[in-house]
């Protein structure tokens, strides 16, 4: 988790942002972004799929994915968006 202190709180431009988010992720495995929410590593295991163009059945191997949890202000904030009509 990132804090005030870390050193990877720096002022960011364009791509800074996300390479430092992978970079965090990679060592940490999750990063709190204040004011959003939080993302995550998530290990999905390996799993049976129907490929319907070729009807067959394959595997789909084990990897890692990000998750974004977001914070309860920041769906507060998302909402209101939603709710406004042009």
């Amino acid at each position: 988790m990132i804090s005030k202190k870390h050193p990877a709180i720096i002022k960011l431009k364009d791509r800074d942002y996300f390479d430092t988010l992978e970079r965090e992720l990679a060592q940490h495995g999750n990063v709190k972004v204040t004011g959003h929410g939080v993302f995550k590593l998530k290990k999905v295991k390996a799993r049976k799929i129907y490929n319907v163009g070729k009807r067959e059945y394959g595997m789909v191997k084990p990897q890692t994915k990000v998750v974004f949890h977001a914070s309860k202000a920041f769906k507060k904030a998302i909402q209101k968006y939603g709710d406004k009509k042009d």
